[in-house]
């Protein structure tokens, strides 16, 4: 790549913009721990590749730098780390917060952008599941499900995701009386393996309908 073509330098530390040969777009260059990063700008409008050049800078001064890959990754992709962390781990529950993603997170979320997640949406999709008379502590586990899948891409190296958004969870009333808990869910989820997933659905679909009318 030939950086010498409509170079402006800049101050030192605040990087430079470019355009290459045989580029339409201008290009930014900075360093991280001295390392040189070059990036696109996707604009030949100077004013907004300075723009993009200052938000660049002022990730990586904050730390919360991840890239362009990064900011493409879809929710879809932390969930198949998660998941692959459980069958990794051997956890018993993989079954269960398997049949919580492919049933209800995964219409919501697979589709969008990780870094689109924000806590106004996990209100819609609270919502959207309570319109389904879904428990809160059904919908307290998908939301664990789902932070846990942030986390561990907070956590990947290089990070996927540069926040955790905030998840409020719901007060749990214990109203219900001769029904199981969440551990005996999780058991019974796991023995379903043995029977089909057309099993394993059903018992999702009584678990979280099966209420009593003042319940609703």
């Amino acid at each position: 790549m030939d950086e010498n073509t409509n170079q402006h330098r800049r101050p030192y530390g605040s990087g430079s913009l470019y355009q290459p040969r045989g580029s339409r777009f201008l290009w930014v260059k900075f360093h991280i721990n001295g390392v040189p990063h070059r990036e696109s700008t996707h604009t030949d409008n100077r004013r907004k590749a300075n723009e993009f050049l200052k938000n660049r800078l002022s990730q990586i001064g904050t730390g919360t730098f991840v890239g362009r890959k990064s900011e493409r990754i879809a929710v879809r992709e932390l969930a198949d780390d998660f998941l692959r962390e459980y069958r990794v781990n051997r956890r018993k529950s993989i079954d269960d917060v398997q049949a919580r993603w492919n049933i209800h997170l995964k219409p919501f979320f697979a589709h969008r952008r990780a870094a689109s997640v924000s806590s106004d949406l996990i209100v819609q999709y609270v919502d959207s599941r309570q319109q389904q008379r879904a428990a809160n502590a059904t919908i307290n586990r998908e939301l664990a499900a789902l932070k846990r899948m942030f986390r561990l891409g907070a956590q990947a190296t290089p990070p996927k995701v540069n926040r955790v958004p905030h998840f409020e969870m719901l007060e749990e009333r214990n109203v219900r009386t001769g029904f199981i808990d969440d551990k005996q869910f999780s058991a019974l989820s796991a023995q379903c393996a043995k029977v089909g997933l057309w099993f394993r659905a059903l018992l999702e679909v009584a678990y979280t309908y099966g209420w009593r009318l003042r319940e609703y």
